[in-house]
């Protein structure tokens, strides 16, 4: 009856099939630039669900409708004293949640392995998510009390909640998730990602004061400063935080339903 396909090549043969057979069809983009599928079908397909404003300027068409990301319901928040319990870490001290990916971040690991003895030195708590290339390695060498190491973080609702700031790639779903917990977050864009869509998803939300961009060639000239900038100015962080959250669309899952 309808073929829904989200971007990617995986999704442009069973598209362009029911595009040829007459069938209904739509594509979701997560992204805030189009992916091939997308720039090459959106003409073509019954709708194009979008979730950054911005990639209109992108697209061919008018047929689409703004729903944003959807954001699985289980990711609840909770109290930040509350998390930081489950945490085991004390919810007075100001708490970072440096987050790769699934996969982790070289790039992330090798910068705090070289600086986290500044950030505890000012009795900052870290909540540090590795991977699993490097965790044993990075769990071997670290053993802090104020520094939390996982692999993977499968509850992740709990760090989100009793996190002051969050280091983050700049993927569609975790940036979603961060503006739905409104989190005062730097951005770090994946630089090799297809078409460099990160660095145009953080630029969305730098653009609106939602986040700050730091292009990875220059980590180690301004993480750790904007890292202190941003926690030790709460009303600054409070306003990120609150622009973030205004870019989230709660109604996302509805709208998508209704249209289908």
């Amino acid at each position: 009856k309808i073929i829904i396909g989200t971007g990617g090549y995986s999704s442009g043969l069973p598209l362009l099939v029911g595009i040829l057979f007459n069938i209904k069809s739509i594509i979701h983009e997560q992204n805030s630039y189009p992916g091939i599928t997308t720039r090459f079908l959106s003409k073509k397909v019954n709708q194009v669900f979008i979730s950054y404003n911005n990639i209109k300027d992108n697209i061919v068409g008018s047929n689409y409708l703004f729903t944003g990301n959807p954001v699985r319901d289980n990711l609840i928040k909770i109290s930040k004293n509350d998390a930081c319990n489950q945490m085991k870490i004390n919810p007075a001290k100001k708490t970072i949640f440096i987050l790769g990916g699934s996969q982790g971040s070289m790039p992330f690991n090798l910068f705090f392995i070289n600086h986290y003895k500044e950030l505890i030195d000012k009795d900052i708590q870290i909540i540090w998510q590795t991977g699993i290339n490097q965790f044993y390695e990075i769990n071997n060498l670290i053993n802090h009390p104020n520094i939390i190491i996982k692999a993977f973080i499968k509850d992740i609702q709990t760090p989100y909640s009793c996190s002051d700031l969050v280091i983050s790639r700049a993927g569609a779903m975790a940036i979603e998730e961060l503006k739905k917990f409104s989190k005062a977050m730097i951005l770090i864009p994946y630089p090799n990602s297809a078409n460099n869509h990160q660095k145009f998803n953080a630029l969305e939300l730098s653009g609106n004061n939602a986040a700050k961009l730091i292009d990875q060639k220059n980590i180690h000239k301004d993480l750790l400063n904007t890292i202190f900038e941003l926690l030790n100015n709460d009303s600054e962080r409070k306003e990120m935080a609150e622009n973030a959250n205004k870019l989230y669309n709660p109604e996302s899952l509805n709208l998508i339903i209704k249209s289908i």
